[in-house]
């Protein structure tokens, strides 16, 4: 015969409630649910915000000021910084200009727009930076597969250069410039008199060492006589400039033997 357990009434006694049951995990559900949708809101607006775009890096062009100086690109759309300003003070004397002619004062070469007469110590400086002293957009780079573009050359192209004993020898391209110009930069036309003809900045370096500026008329150059060294306007936003390997840094542009700006 079954006996059934006496009850201890010092003992708690479980009683299920199933309604009891039913709704609290009802509330958790409903919490779990809200939950839920809280994240998932937060993870869908996340992927909508818009990404920031990765800042890019400015170009290494360059700016000449009116005193010489060259300002780069910069900030975060990349704008020219602004030129440095100079107060001229009352004892100090203004840079020359040009007469008409061309032809500037006793020390002073025409560079051209937008400085006009300026001193060799300018001229030095801007074979160090960059400033607008190199060719037309136009010339032609004598090199062993025939002319090309100056805008068309690049660093490891194989071009004619001269060595030290004056030979005409190909060497590779180690280093070239583009610079950008005011749009009243001026270019030095010259003209030799075995027909020979190249557009030039008024800066630029001649194989003599001079500025292409300084250049005369009467003068020998490049086995030929100049004939032609008038200052004209440009018409491009650009000039350019390149640097051959070897031991003088020369090339030919137009079929002229011209010097390099570059170090």
């Amino acid at each position: 015969m079954h006996m059934e357990a006496p009850i201890d009434p010092d003992v708690p006694t479980v009683t299920s409630h199933p309604k009891l049951f039913s709704a609290s995990f009802i509330i958790i559900s409903v919490l779990l649910f809200l939950g839920g949708v809280v994240v998932g809101s937060l993870l869908v607006q996340k992927s909508r915000t818009p990404l920031k775009p990765p800042s890019a890096a400015c170009t290494t062009e360059a700016k000449l000021c009116p005193d010489g100086a060259s300002v780069g690109r910069t900030g975060p759309n990349c704008e020219f910084a602004p030129c440095p300003t100079k107060q001229i003070s009352p004892t100090e004397t203004p840079r020359p200009t040009p007469d008409k002619n061309g032809d500037c004062p006793a020390g002073f070469y025409n560079y051209g727009v937008p400085l006009g007469c300026v001193t060799k110590d300018v001229i030095e400086n801007c074979k160090h930076n960059p400033c607008p002293i190199c060719l037309s957009s136009s010339t032609m780079i004598s090199t062993p597969n025939g002319n090309i573009n100056v805008k068309s050359i690049k660093p490891g192209m194989i071009v004619w250069t001269m060595n030290a004993e004056y030979q005409k020898v190909a060497a590779p391209v180690i280093k070239t410039t583009s610079t950008v110009v005011p749009s009243t930069h001026k270019m030095i036309h010259l003209v030799l008199k075995d027909g020979r003809e190249l557009f030039v900045s008024p800066g630029h370096i001649s194989i003599t060492g001079q500025p292409a500026g300084e250049l005369r008329v009467g003068e020998a150059y490049d086995h030929s006589i100049i004939t032609g060294n008038e200052l004209v306007p440009y018409n491009d936003t650009r000039t350019y400039d390149l640097l051959p390997a070897g031991d003088t840094g020369f090339y030919w542009a137009n079929d002229i033997l011209v010097g390099s700006t570059l170090k």
